[in-house]
């Protein structure tokens, strides 16, 4: 009986990775759409606080792409 990891099984690890690059690709495209659709305004605090979210959207996406091709290695 082999203890590795069987073929079609997604891991914890990998699940999170899918995740994690998922929900990042969702906030960062919503921001960007609310940024040129100009849903909030143009106030200096509203443009700031739309840029964090949207490098957080594409930090949850390296994190995940990183996951990823580090799982896809082992």
């Amino acid at each position: 009986m082999s203890t590795g990891p069987r073929i079609g099984v997604m891991t914890k690890e990998l699940r999170t990775s899918w995740l994690r690059t998922a929900t990042g690709l969702v906030v960062a495209v919503l921001t960007a759409v609310a940024y040129t659709q100009d849903w909030y305004g143009t106030g200096t605090e509203q443009l700031v606080l739309q840029g964090i979210v949207f490098l957080c959207g594409v930090a949850m996406v390296v994190q995940g792409v990183a996951g990823l091709v580090t799982e896809r290695r082992r």
